[in-house]
């Protein structure tokens, strides 16, 4: 008599003689073909980040062992070596050029800086000029998309100083959560705006406050400057009709 088994996919039924569980195993009867059990193998994939070049690649649960599997191929291995890519080293280099502030307990980077209106700590890692404060993110925090390209990424200070790479002072989170913090704080450069940029008011009747285009948040319009561009627009369909 057979024996009714679901599919842990699609839990779909099917049945399976006493024998070829007993010859191949109960492991390899939970799904009901091969599509399901390559969809199972799918899903225990591990997507990792390149430590070197900070893109995401897929890694095989049999592979997620092996030392390689930090890179996404043999070049950026090849490189990390050839750059002297290690996370020992880097730590000692951050720990020896701090200065400790005592009453923060912020460690501000006492070499490179980047351009004066930022007043971010710089240094030259992976190839490339990069944030002090994301180096101490990926070295002490361990994490890798602190320093991976794109800016889907922010690493936030909770003390509010540029300089400082206190892995007790950061957060490695979203855009959004930054700028969250920032309007909470009252840093929001958008915040402090009291007149647009043709010199009207922000404040009244001339206030309008809207969605934004993806609808995660709100922003402030003038509505003299909205209706002069409507006004326009509208005048140069007539003029074109």
């Amino acid at each position: 008599m057979q024996i009714e088994i679901r599919c842990v996919i699609c839990h779909k039924l099917f049945f399976r003689w006493p024998g070829y569980i007993k010859k191949r195993g109960r492991k390899h009867n939970l799904h009901c073909s091969n599509e399901c059990r390559e969809e199972a193998k799918r899903r225990k994939r591990r997507i990792r980040l390149c430590l070197y070049c900070g893109k995401s690649f897929e890694c095989n649960p049999s592979q997620q062992s092996i030392q390689n599997k930090k890179f996404c191929n043999r070049e950026c291995w090849n490189a990390s070596r050839h750059r002297g890519w290690n996370r020992k080293v880097i730590r000692q280099y951050l720990l020896s050029n701090r200065f400790i502030d005592e009453n923060t307990g912020c460690w501000l980077f006492t070499r490179g800086r980047g351009p004066s209106d930022s007043d971010y700590g710089m240094m030259e890692v992976l190839g490339r000029s990069i944030g002090v404060h994301k180096v101490s993110a990926w070295v002490f925090l361990r994490s890798a998309r602190a320093v991976r390209y794109g800016r889907d990424i922010n690493v936030c200070h909770t003390c509010d100083v540029r300089r400082c790479f206190n892995p007790d002072h950061l957060v490695v989170a979203t855009p959004k959560f930054n700028s969250e913090d920032a309007v909470k704080k009252g840093r929001h450069p958008s915040r402090r705006k009291t007149h647009c940029k043709y010199g009207h008011p922000l404040s009244g009747d001339n206030l309008i406050v809207k969605r934004t285009g993806h609808g995660q948040g709100w922003q402030r319009v003038c509505r003299e400057c909205k209706n002069k561009g409507l006004r326009d627009y509208f005048a140069k369909k007539r003029a074109q009709s």
